[in-house]
């Protein structure tokens, strides 16, 4: 009786072992596409604590219980949120673009047209546990398809940092995703998947994202564009956390005519719910946004 007893008490220490001393490789694929998806965010349930994949869609997960819970997103993306025990080695995310209906194009020579924010001495470095969202509704009732997208980024440390004078090197990542707008809130995905801006204290302050070959419409109904500051690189490619990422996105509290509505939303990487960030609520004297330029090109039907 006692050998029996003794052998149960090996085997459940035996199971305690090995439910927390659990390590296995994931990769994170396209359902559609078959390919793996870059920088994609791992969140752990149980004590709120996260990470990204690599840049092929790999991750590890170590010195966990199997009955722990974890949640997998990424923009444009569904999330997926499962048990440890029951993730396979690929893991597929489903896709949520949207398919454009198909439009007949004037011959008439294309008019090309800037409209955004004057930039000023805003300046924020964002944290790797937000994404950051602009709501845009043009002044005029024109049709335009979105050719290049600018986002305004300041390099420096000492805006942030006093004693930062130079600015040190860095590798960082930066995700934009364009949606559509329904309610005033995002709605569907306009791109098959996310934008991926490598940007270092080489790179131009002003970060141009080329859209021309993706026909993204921007009409009366309007674009959100969401910005997502992976964070920066170690020289193995993984994401370091950190509290402060460069570069740093530079605002404006200047209102533009370009757009009848101009809002800006957060999110935490930990939710789906994108919230309005409330100048009042935040002391400021004016609403602030992304100092964003976009480079349109109008059409007529």
């Amino acid at each position: 009786m006692r050998s029996i007893k003794l052998n149960r008490l090996c085997l459940y220490l035996a199971l305690v072992i090995y439910n927390f001393s659990y390590s296995q490789s994931y990769t994170i694929i396209d359902s559609l596409s078959k390919e793996p998806i870059a920088y994609v965010n791992v969140l752990m349930i149980k004590d709120n604590s996260g990470f990204y994949s690599n840049e092929q869609g790999l991750f590890k997960l170590s010195n966990i219980s199997l009955n722990d819970s974890i949640s997998i997103s990424c923009l444009g993306y569904k999330t997926i949120l499962e048990k440890v025990k029951n993730l396979k080695d690929t893991i597929y995310l489903p896709p949520k673009f949207e398919q454009l209906d198909d439009i007949n194009l004037s011959t008439k020579k294309p008019v090309i047209k800037k409209v955004g924010f004057k930039k000023n001495k805003l300046m924020w470095y964002p944290e790797a546990d937000f994404q950051i969202g602009m709501l845009l509704k043009p002044a005029k009732n024109e049709k335009a398809f979105v050719n290049k997208i600018t986002i305004r980024t300041n390099k420096s440390l000492s805006f942030y940092y006093k004693e930062h004078k130079k600015t040190p090197n860095y590798n960082s990542i930066i995700k934009l995703m364009l949606f559509s707008i329904k309610d005033n809130l995002p709605n569907k995905p306009l791109l098959t998947k996310p934008i991926i801006i490598n940007c270092s204290e080489k790179s131009d302050k002003n970060i141009e994202v080329d859209l021309s070959e993706e026909f993204i419409i921007y009409d009366v109904e309007g674009l959100f564009i969401a910005v997502e500051m992976v964070g920066e690189l170690d020289t193995n490619g993984n994401v370091i956390v950190k509290k402060v990422n460069r570069p740093g996105l530079v605002f404006s509290n200047i209102p533009s005519d370009d757009f009848s509505l101009a809002k800006l939303f957060a999110k935490p990487k930990s939710t789906e719910k994108w919230v309005l960030l409330d100048a009042k609520k935040m002391h400021e004297k004016r609403d602030f946004l992304l100092a964003l330029e976009l480079e349109l090109t109008l059409y007529n039907e």
